[in-house]
């Protein structure tokens, strides 16, 4: 199902817009609750967030 939503919804092809809208959704998600992330802890929670999509997609 979720397939289906990305390939319907041109806006969600290029993974690094997905990647961007993911991490600003977390990220403004979190501010809300006041909860503020480092540059350093942005850095990792994107390239863990990119290591976990290269593993569901192989």
């Amino acid at each position: 199902m979720e397939k289906k939503v990305i390939e319907t919804n041109n806006n969600f092809l290029d993974t690094d817009d997905r990647v961007s809208k993911v991490v600003d959704s977390v990220v403004e998600s979190f501010a809300i609750e006041g909860i503020v992330f480092s540059e350093e802890e942005l850095r990792k929670l994107i390239a863990d967030f990119r290591e976990e999509i290269k593993i569901r997609v192989e």
